[in-house]
């Protein structure tokens, strides 16, 4: 059989659910999802409102899957969701998730790079959020999963500061794969009074593939549900 590679792309603009006061799915929008043989994809949506609860003035999302001449399979998904609102409470400007992977002839595993992933001008109840990057290099450099593991596994194992609060800044599971923010900890998780909890530049990280979230939300009373922004990944491998 002859082998060949199978790309991995998609991206949300934003999705999710509502459990109270009713109970609603809000159907995913700006959806966009490569074929395994590669190619563009893209898919936008405008002045999109649910009820009075969530609006954006646009989402838009684009995938890329493409082959080089020296072999090496390239591939990118950028979502993008410009004027945020959600309850009048957490509005964004802007916010893109970036993900940009190279499988090169011959590699067991690509390198993955978050190279222009970014938030504008997010607020919480009016007040800029101060977004701090936790690890650039990490993120925004081209690294294969097991060197990315291997960092979050060496970040556990430091020093752990008493003052530093948060959640820790790697989660590694039981099946390989690695959770954790683009965000240093203060940043990544904000409990919203009257709104819920906002988790913010979210990484879910397995030997093939990257999912990068930008904006999630654990939504609580009077107003209860489970909502995502602006997420997308990648890659993709080659058979057999």
């Amino acid at each position: 059989m002859k082998s060949r590679f199978f790309y991995h792309a998609f991206g949300v603009g934003l999705g999710g659910r509502i459990t109270r006061p009713c109970c609603e799915i809000i159907d995913a929008q700006a959806t966009t999802a490569l074929p395994t043989v590669g190619g563009i994809s893209s898919s936008r949506i405008d002045a999109y409102r649910f009820r009075e609860i969530l609006s954006v003035r646009s989402a838009r999302a684009y995938a890329v899957g493409s082959e080089d001449s020296d072999g090496a399979y390239n591939t990118s998904v950028t979502v993008t969701v410009e004027g945020l609102d959600i309850l009048g409470v957490i509005t964004a400007e802007w916010m893109t998730p970036r993900r940009t992977s190279q499988h090169v002839e011959g590699a067991d595993e690509p390198v993955i790079s978050s190279i222009g992933s970014e938030f504008r001008d997010l607020r919480i109840g009016g007040e800029l959020v101060d977004v701090k990057v936790q690890d650039r290099d990490q993120f925004f450099t081209e690294r294969t999963a097991k060197q990315f593991n291997e960092h979050a596994q060496a970040a556990n194992a430091g020093p752990e500061p008493a003052a530093r609060r948060g959640p820790p800044r790697f989660l590694v599971g039981n099946k390989g794969a690695t959770l954790c923010s683009l965000l240093k900890p203060e940043s990544y998780e904000i409990r919203v009074p009257t709104v819920g909890t906002v988790f913010l530049g979210e990484i879910l990280a397995s030997g093939y593939a990257r999912r990068l979230t930008m904006l999630r939300v654990e939504m609580g009373s009077p107003v209860a549900g489970r909502l995502e922004f602006a997420s997308g990944e990648i890659n993709g491998y080659t058979f057999p």
